[in-house]
């Protein structure tokens, strides 16, 4: 291992080295899943030339841990083998914290970090709006799953940066009337705890808060499956939130004299 440079920045310092691919770790709390279609995609494009080094944290106890690159790291032990040394950009001096937000703020020709995957790292470092979201949800009986790739099952929800959204922009009666309405009018499918679902919700409350009446709310729309509001949105132009709502809307004032929703 052959330490190239050293420099100071911020606080901390970084330098390039040479190390071996079984001495990268990973730290589940705010790293990525790997995702097996981009290590396929680096290895089918291989160039030395445009391999960046991988940014690594040498915590104080000597063991090294990838900020970001953990794709290349991987495709570089299938491409190269266990035993080729990578070159490594090595900071030492970082906290936990600063690697979380490290990882957060990455950006560039590398692939960003997902806002669920930034709001997982958040939420694991003890962010006080992101405990407020879980746990509000935990409350109506919803599991957020940061990382839900192949795991939608009834009442989990992975829309998370939707449903962050909702969580930020209403006022929490609101959110937690949304969630209510949600939960009982179909019984945690998790279609109706996708994005447009949320967005739908967000618009409708922020429009017509005091004049919802909830329970004839959950009523009018469980007359009909998650599909149906899904097939009935495409139909319609504008955003997802606009598409949704509008939807929600037209079941609700259906056959209704009286407390029709209108602008």
């Amino acid at each position: 291992m052959t330490n190239m440079a050293q420099f100071q920045i911020k606080g901390s310092k970084f330098e390039f080295k040479w190390l071996m691919p079984k001495m990268l770790k990973t730290d589940s709390l705010y790293q990525h899943e790997i995702n097996q279609n981009r290590v396929a995609k680096i290895i089918s494009s291989w160039d030395y030339n445009i391999v960046n080094p991988p940014k690594i944290s040498q915590r104080a106890n000597g063991e090294y841990y990838i900020i970001d690159g953990q794709h290349t790291v991987t495709a570089w032990k299938l491409h190269e083998g266990e035993n080729a040394p990578i070159l490594c950009k090595v900071y030492t001096g970082l906290t936990w914290a600063d690697e979380k937000d490290m990882f957060v703020k990455q950006n560039g020709i590398s692939a960003d970090p997902t806002t669920a995957e930034k709001l997982r790292a958040e939420y694991n470092a003890n962010n006080t709006d992101v405990r407020g979201m879980y746990n509000t949800c935990a409350e109506y009986g919803v599991k957020v799953l940061f990382i839900g790739h192949g795991r939608k099952t009834r009442y989990s929800c992975v829309a998370v940066s939707a449903l962050f959204g909702c969580y930020m922009s209403m006022p929490k009666k609101d959110f937690a009337r949304m969630l209510t309405i949600i939960t009982k009018a179909w019984d945690g499918e998790p279609l109706s705890l996708s994005a447009g679902f949320l967005k739908g919700f967000k618009s409708l409350f922020k429009l017509y808060s005091d004049r919802i009446k909830d329970s004839e709310m959950t009523k009018s729309l469980s007359k009909y499956t998650p599909e149906y509001y899904v097939r009935e949105a495409r139909e319609i132009g504008g955003s997802l939130e606009t598409k949704f709502s509008a939807v929600f809307l037209r079941v609700y004032n259906k056959n209704r004299t009286t407390g029709r929703l209108t602008a």
